[in-house]
């Protein structure tokens, strides 16, 4: 695998490349590397796939320079053949989406590969599970835990138990290729789309972190809330996707109280916005295979939900806060939301006009921060409701949100 990928690490020839990626795709096909070496070849073969868009300009003139360099100046005869074709660059060109295709392919046989060994792995384990679980005897070393993401996907990845969670946050920056992860932080979250509450210390043993969140808790790597002024970053894309996701979630959980006027310009807004969001990410299907799969799906799940006018099952529970649904009719809320973003559309702004999907969430993410007061903040249930106990303003605080009840109010509370 090191000798394959090295040799198609800045090879000039074509042919050599082509031979190499067809004898990658077939050791991948046959066998994975070590777990350590697969992290490698998972940046590798993503990197490979990245790079085939960003070396366009220059085929053309590189080839200009190969007819104008004397003979034995190349390192590969290959190459130097090649490069003196009057049609190298078409060949060139030609070549660089068939390595695209070749990249992909093998990515698609890696995944797959990696996932049939994960389970392979878990199935030998004494408590093999989908959330996160050990995978090997109580007193072996080495865990088996998934961690989530709040965009749906999950990792599993084999961690030693001694490690603490500074470790894994580390690592998940990696898998996730984010070049900032100080906003985010581990949380056992309970099931599925369950609040981003109960966070674990990162000086926490890995070990104490999967007792924290065993089944039906879920392990998620999650951004903490975002505070006005807070932004999506435009060169960590990683980051801004699962910063907006974070957004996103922080919305459609907000509780705290919202006028009737605030429902038909806040909410209303934010929800075509994030509408108008969905439609810049997802505008149509691409080719990939089991790499685009999940992307595909959204695709379909999107446009099936402007085809039913909003109407289907959990298409509005996406766009509005669940607290505010009850306010009007779903038949309400669909014509509202569809009305206002026809209306941002016609006016220039947020539906159409190729509006990149990162600049659309930015606006969308705005709006959040504008519009709704106290957007940052965490919202848990009450205790107990007081009726008779009034809150007053302690001015002198160092913050000027908090709340002092009266003395007599209920202890607890």
């Amino acid at each position: 695998y090191l000798q394959v990928m090295k040799q198609l690490t800045l090879n000039p020839s074509v042919e050599s490349c082509t031979k190499g990626w067809r004898l990658l795709l077939r050791l991948i096909q046959t066998v994975l590397p070590s777990a350590e070496l697969c992290e490698f070849l998972h940046a590798f073969l993503r990197r490979a796939i990245r790079r085939t868009h960003q070396r366009g300009p220059e085929v053309a003139a590189r080839g200009e320079e190969a007819r104008r360099r004397p003979r034995g100046r190349f390192d590969s005869v290959t190459a130097e053949a090649e490069m003196r074709l009057s049609g190298w660059a078409v060949i060139q060109h030609t070549f660089r989406d068939g390595m695209c295709r070749m990249a992909v392919q093998a990515l698609d046989a890696f995944q797959e590969r990696r996932w049939q060994r994960v389970r392979s792995e878990s199935s030998d384990g004494v408590n093999s599970a989908v959330d996160l679980r050990v995978s090997v005897a109580a007193a072996a070393p080495t865990l088996l835990l998934t961690v989530y993401v709040e965009d749906g996907r999950n990792w599993a990845l084999k961690v030693k138990a001694s490690h603490t969670l500074v470790q894994l946050h580390n690592r998940m920056q990696k898998v996730l290729s984010l070049k900032c992860a100080d906003d985010f932080e581990f949380f056992a979250v309970d099931g599925e789309g369950g609040h981003l509450q109960h966070i674990l210390s990162r000086r926490l043993a890995i070990s104490a972190a999967a007792e924290e969140a065993e089944a039906p808790r879920r392990l998620v790597f999650g951004r903490l809330n975002l505070a006005p002024g807070d932004l999506l970053s435009v060169d960590d894309l990683a980051n801004a996707q699962l910063t907006f996701a974070r957004a996103a979630r922080q919305f459609l959980c907000y509780e705290l109280p919202i006028s009737v006027q605030d429902l038909d310009s806040a909410v209303l807004d934010i929800a075509s916005a994030l509408l108008a969001a969905d439609k810049a990410a997802y505008p149509k299907k691409k080719k990939g295979g089991q790499v685009r799969a999940k992307f595909n799906s959204r695709v379909a799940a999107l446009k099936a939900d402007l085809d039913s006018g909003l109407m289907a099952e959990g298409a509005l529970e996406r766009y509005i806060p669940k607290a505010q649904l009850a306010h009007f009719s779903r038949e309400e809320w669909s014509a509202k939301v569809l009305g206002a973003l026809r209306s941002a559309s016609d006016d220039g702004g947020l539906g159409e006009g190729g509006w990149s999907a990162l600049v659309a969430q930015s606006v969308a993410l705005s709006l959040m921060q504008e519009r709704l007061p106290r957007f940052a903040a965490y919202v848990w249930a009450p205790v107990m409701q007081v009726e008779s106990a009034e809150p007053r303003w302690d001015e002198s605080a160092a913050c000027s949100d908090v709340v002092v009840c009266p003395e007599d109010a209920p202890t607890g509370v």
